[in-house]
């Protein structure tokens, strides 16, 4: 049986190393999008034990918009086609990271998180958990002797001073920390 005092506990930690390591990431201490990405696993990656689905068993997330900012489902036979579709939009500001935004369509209802989890990003055989997992398990938690397929191919973009790899985990963070507090506030309200 679940203690729900303890995994409101854990939500409340995972929301203040989320923003925390977020406002790092873009002040430009980068290597912390790995603290991200375990705290992203820990809460949507976990299968019946992410946090998010003990705590909001019926959460529903937003789908990947394609790369032409609709949010039907990416056709498989292109994606399959090509090498990786970089889906939302990216911000190039002076100075600053280069950020990943509006990968996530909100005009659309969301779908369960078993769903979104598996959605493809960047290409058909490569899905969100299969990204956050692959960050997390292979260079935040454990120093692997080489990256697995799936960094390899996410490491392989760059955007100007940033790679996307690092882009899209920050990105992933911020929806869901939006997630989190749309959650909290319409429980406050209730």
């Amino acid at each position: 049986m679940m203690d729900r005092n303890k995994a409101i506990s854990d939500l409340r930690a995972s929301v203040t190393i989320l923003i925390a390591n977020i406002d790092l990431y873009h002040s430009g201490t980068k290597d912390v999008y790995r603290v991200v990405a375990c705290e992203l696993r820990k809460l949507v990656c976990d299968g019946k034990n992410s946090l998010l689905l003990k705590l909001f068993g019926d959460i529903k997330l937003h789908r990947i918009v394609d790369p032409y900012g609709n949010s039907v489902e990416i056709d498989k036979k292109i994606l399959d086609a090509t090498v990786f579709i970089l889906p939302g939009r990216m911000e190039f500001k002076r100075g600053q990271t280069t950020r990943v935004v509006n990968i996530f369509d909100y005009k659309k209802p969301p779908i369960p998180l078993s769903q979104w989890v598996n959605q493809p990003l960047f290409k058909s055989n490569l899905s969100i958990k299969d990204y956050i997992k692959s960050i997390a398990d292979k260079e935040a938690a454990h120093s692997d002797s080489q990256y697995n397929e799936t960094l390899k191919l996410t490491k392989s973009v760059k955007f100007v001073n940033t790679d996307a790899n690092m882009s899209y985990i920050i990105c992933i963070g911020e929806y869901i920390l939006r997630v989190i507090n749309k959650i909290i506030n319409t429980t406050k309200r209730s």
